[in-house]
């Protein structure tokens, strides 16, 4: 038996469990929804007994195994690096943290969870590694074009600012 095998009906299994807890989501988001809507409903038409409350009731959610990073994949940093590279190649505007999670689970089969979030925010809050679009909510690779200012020495020679040379060493462009 060919371990690319096992491998590839692994990530099989994985992305059927991711499909099945999206879809385990979309069924309680309606359930609560429809409690929601017939509290309203028996209130309105007066047949309630108690006032209903406008909040979802409280119950048990499915229980989600924590899954853990696997040792071969890469750091979450780089995996939101990698996705808002991937996002800049395909001529998007940038990455909301849910197509960052997306992105990851497509690509390696790998649930981020909350770091789809706190990694990004960090990376641009703290680090200035990536920037955000506050109004979008978007993450994005910073611009390859830096603006040049009237300080800047871009597209200058660096041998124009270098210190001339001491004694009898060589300067820059021969000489002595």
């Amino acid at each position: 038996m060919n371990i690319d095998l096992i491998t590839i009906r692994e990530a099989e299994l994985k992305a059927e469990l991711t499909r099945l807890r999206e879809s385990i989501d979309a069924v309680e988001k309606e359930l609560d929804e429809l409690t929601i809507a017939k509290g309203v409903f028996l209130r309105l038409t007066g047949k309630a007994k108690a006032p209903a409350s406008t909040s979802a009731p409280k119950r048990a959610k499915f229980p989600r195994p924590a899954q853990k990073k696997p040792e071969e994949l890469p750091t979450i940093r780089n995996l939101v690096f990698e996705a808002l590279m991937d996002a800049r190649q395909r001529g998007l505007p940038g990455l909301a943290p849910r197509q960052i999670r997306e992105y990851v689970a497509q690509r390696y089969n790998y649930e981020m969870g909350s770091s789809a979030n706190t990694v990004p925010s960090r990376m641009w809050r703290t680090e200035k590694a990536i920037q955000k679009d506050t109004e979008t909510g978007l993450f994005s690779l910073p611009s390859k074009e830096k603006p040049a200012d009237e300080n800047s020495l871009a597209g200058t020679s660096a041998g124009l600012f270098e210190a001339p040379a001491k004694g009898r060493e060589a300067g820059p462009g021969g000489g002595t």
